[in-house]
């Protein structure tokens, strides 16, 4: 944009020489005015360009405010449909940032002061949804209960070949997969007043509602075992490979660690992120050597969370002991039937003669393992034969 400007200025100075030239050398009345006017013109036009530019640089779009889900909600004209008594039930479906928590809720504004905690015991204003691993994953939208994909098994037969001798076969086995959509929902019960009082009730969505359903996905992306109405998750049996045989050259778990990272880039997917347990997190980072020193570096150095350059997840989701490590954005997939859907209405059971009202927060999705050979898992620990470091 500067250039731009520079050019603008040159161009009007040069107008204002060419102006003072000809009256410098007394040309006719009339043909001044003509050049003057012809000039002019131009000055005109280099001054709205001038103007454009600068508007344009000003008016720059405010970044708009993520909204959370509980925000989203008591803002949906569902719900004030339905405080007002205009409706008898609310149902909003909100879509769901899978790489950030919900915004802060109740305090900024005029709101802050509603939210008072001696109330409503246990309702926050800052919801800290702690997903580690559906962030790693990319996301597809759809309208089916179920999704068929390919898994394909590749035997690459390429060689050199002899003149006259055979050609050598490369077998690529296709092999259909079905991943089932479920649903994962859970309700409660809430008092009319909390329902009635907006901020409250979205922080209540977002540090109850959505919290312990969110875990639920998380925890089921890990271990579901593909049984109704289960995902089938990263650990259950075909959704990973074991490189256990690879792996008998380790001495310790580091040792493990940098073989699982040549196994999985010599099959061309490049690793993105090793999973663990936070305890298992904190015992690899415990490792000492014989004198003592910390393998990772220190507390300093380890509160990075990486190894041999790879950085590392820690989630309860994943069992004690056990390993997620590979590249989950060319290997897996989550298929999004329907997002976080927030409902509520007073006409459950007895809610509406004890003041009370159902709330209810739900998701549909499957999960696809395309290629697990991109993914490794097991047991996080080191061949029976071998003894790790610093023991």
């Amino acid at each position: 944009m500067s250039d731009n400007i520079s050019e603008i200025m040159a161009g009007l100075d040069k107008i204002g020489e060419r102006l003072t030239s000809l009256e410098t050398d007394r040309v006719s009345a009339k043909a001044f005015a003509e050049k003057a006017q012809e000039l002019g013109a131009k000055q005109a036009d280099l001054a709205r360009e001038l103007l454009e530019i600068r508007q344009k640089n000003e008016a720059v779009p405010a970044k708009a405010e993520a909204k959370s889900v509980g925000d989203s909600f008591v803002a949906d004209k569902a719900y004030t449909d339905f405080v007002s008594g205009a409706a008898t039930s609310a149902r909003a479906v909100i879509t769901l940032d899978k790489n950030s928590t919900p915004t802060t809720v109740g305090t900024t504004g005029p709101a802050a002061t509603s939210l008072a905690p001696s109330l409503y015991a246990g309702v926050f204003g800052t919801p800290n949804v702690p997903q580690k691993i559906e962030p790693l994953i990319p996301h597809i939208a759809v309208t089916t209960d179920s999704v068929d994909y390919v898994t394909v098994a590749d035997t690459i037969g390429a060689a050199g070949v002899a003149e006259a001798g055979a050609i050598p076969e490369s077998k690529f086995t296709p092999t259909l997969a079905k991943a089932n959509v479920v649903n994962v929902a859970h309700y409660t019960k809430i008092t009319k007043q909390l329902a009635d009082d907006a901020p409250a009730l979205a922080a209540y969505i977002n540090t109850k509602m959505l919290y312990g359903l969110q875990n639920k996905v998380e925890n089921q992306i890990v271990n579901g075992d593909g049984t109704a109405p289960q995902l089938k998750g990263l650990l259950a049996t075909g959704s990973y490979t074991d490189a256990s045989a690879q792996l008998t050259g380790a001495k310790n778990l580091f040792d493990l660690l940098l073989l699982l990272q040549g196994v999985a880039e010599t099959a061309a997917y490049e690793p993105e992120a090793l999973v663990l347990n936070p305890m298992t997190w904190a015992q690899l980072a415990m490792e000492k050597d014989s004198q003592g020193r910390y393998l990772l570096g220190g507390p300093g150095l380890a509160a990075n969370k990486s190894v041999w350059g790879i950085p590392v997840v820690t989630s309860s989701a994943v069992p004690a002991g056990k390993f997620i490590f590979g590249n989950f954005t060319q290997t897996v997939t989550i298929y999004d039937r329907q997002q976080v859907a927030v409902e509520m209405t007073g006409t459950n059971e007895d809610d509406f003669t004890h003041y009370l009202y159902t709330i209810r927060a739900s998701r549909r999705l499957a999960l696809a393992v395309e290629v697990p050979a991109g993914i490794f898992a097991g047991d996080f620990k080191v061949p029976s034969n071998e003894t790790p470091s610093g023991h």
